[in-house]
């Protein structure tokens, strides 16, 4: 049980970076938020007649969503999003890991402080 809460705790975590990564196609960032719109959305595959056995098509619309933009994302994007997860996981995380990518970036100068005369 706790190797599938693994897994799906690193999907997530996955999907959140992929969700967030510039170099994924945003067409491709769709599926999740679309999945995330089945979820709230009274249309269902199955109907809600049997409680628990119908939550199961919302939990596999969203997991599907979730591999297919693993799928649809560059493959190199992937594997370095999941070796930052192991190392993060496994208490090896990096300086690199914590950058951020933000080209307009630029620190402000600070002025120096006139003494009051």
């Amino acid at each position: 049980m706790n190797k599938a809460i693994d897994l799906l705790t690193e999907q997530i975590m996955l999907t959140f970076r992929l969700m967030t990564d510039g170099r994924v196609p945003f067409w491709a960032k769709l599926l999740p938020l679309g999945a995330l719109v089945y979820l709230i959305s009274p249309i269902d595959i199955l109907p809600d007649i049997i409680p628990v056995l119908t939550q199961l098509d919302d939990i596999g619309v969203i997991l599907a969503s979730f591999k297919l933009l693993e799928m649809f994302a560059p493959a190199d994007v992937v594997v370095s999003h999941r070796a930052a997860i192991q190392r993060r996981r496994a208490g090896t995380v990096g300086a690199a890991d914590d950058v951020v990518d933000a080209p307009n970036f630029r620190v402000a100068e600070e002025k120096p402080k006139r003494k009051n005369s």
